[in-house]
């Protein structure tokens, strides 16, 4: 899912690592656990780490930000701005009436339109996005982000903002300036998420 390695011609890179493994007498011999170790590196490379996956963030494609999802699941991130963790909250076992966590654009897209970012491909940027509650979107609200985040900031430990990849004192950047490194940080956490830190 990070690399979208099987999403172009899923069965041609399959047949290709398949048959990489093709000639290995024992599946759980240190030949397979090799091979298939060589073909992840030959993906996860340091520049993917520092480059490719920032540069891939720069969108609203969710794919991506589905993969910094599961990493903070698997980091042990609760909801930033509240106590609960994200991973039973995001488990589609829970029945609930209303969904219990909520998509929510750090800068709001109606005070960036108002700020002239009209560009949806802009707005919905998924560096500009994390999960919370439902009511903490709702309280929030269109509000800029130097009017809230001050606010809402105390109520997560500096654990949680890492967690959640919000570069120091975020809410006095530019907009601009808060994507770029922001996605430097996701990237940080999901080459963690996956234990490749």
């Amino acid at each position: 899912m990070v690399t979208g390695r099987y999403s172009g011609s899923p069965e041609s890179i399959m047949e290709e690592d398949l048959a990489q493994l093709r000639g290995l007498e024992d599946g759980d011999g240190p030949g397979f656990c090799q091979t298939l170790h060589t073909i992840i590196s030959a993906e996860l490379t340091d520049d993917f780490w520092s480059h490719t996956l920032p540069a891939r963030l720069e969108s609203s494609n969710t794919r991506t930000l589905n993969s910094f999802f599961a990493a903070q699941v698997k980091l042990g991130a609760r909801c930033l701005w509240s106590e609960p963790y994200l991973g039973p909250l995001l488990d589609p076992s829970q029945a609930s009436t209303k969904k219990a966590l909520e998509v929510h654009h750090l800068f709001p897209k109606a005070w960036l339109k108002a700020q002239g970012i009209t560009d949806r491909r802009a707005y919905n940027q998924i560096a500009n996005q994390t999960l919370v509650e439902w009511h903490v979107n709702n309280d929030i609200g269109d509000q800029s982000p130097s009017t809230y985040a001050p606010v809402y900031s105390p109520n997560s430990s500096p654990e949680t903002h890492a967690l959640h990849a919000m570069p120091e004192r975020w809410w006095e950047m530019e907009y601009a300036e808060f994507l770029v490194e922001r996605r430097k940080l996701m990237a940080d956490g999901i080459r963690r998420g996956m234990g490749n830190a």
